[in-house]
């Protein structure tokens, strides 16, 4: 079964038919590889949003992801993670390297 979810992705090519600057997607959750929060200029306006990156190498700018894995990225705590501890053995084995 698919795990898809609503996701606003960024579209800002010219030739673009869509001349609006978000299109809805659904992604399949399970096939997200990382999601990043970034700031985004669009038309010289700063806006929050993410770099997600899929399975297949596809990268896409999102200006809204569901609301469960905004969710986890505020509630993560990198003081409680302990990444200085690891090695590269343990980052291979836990699949952290990409």
């Amino acid at each position: 079964m698919m795990n898809l979810r609503p996701f606003k992705i960024l579209n800002l090519e010219e030739a673009a038919p869509i001349k609006e600057s978000s299109i809805p997607y659904l992604l399949n959750l399970d096939h997200i590889v990382s999601v990043k929060p970034i700031n985004i200029l669009i038309r010289g306006n700063l806006h929050k949003g993410y770099w997600l990156r899929l399975s297949n190498g596809k990268k896409y700018r999102a200006l809204e992801i569901p609301q469960e894995l905004d969710s986890m990225l505020k509630n993560y705590d990198l003081s409680t993670d302990s990444l200085e501890n690891l090695s590269f053995e343990d980052m291979e084995s836990d699949n952290l390297v990409n």
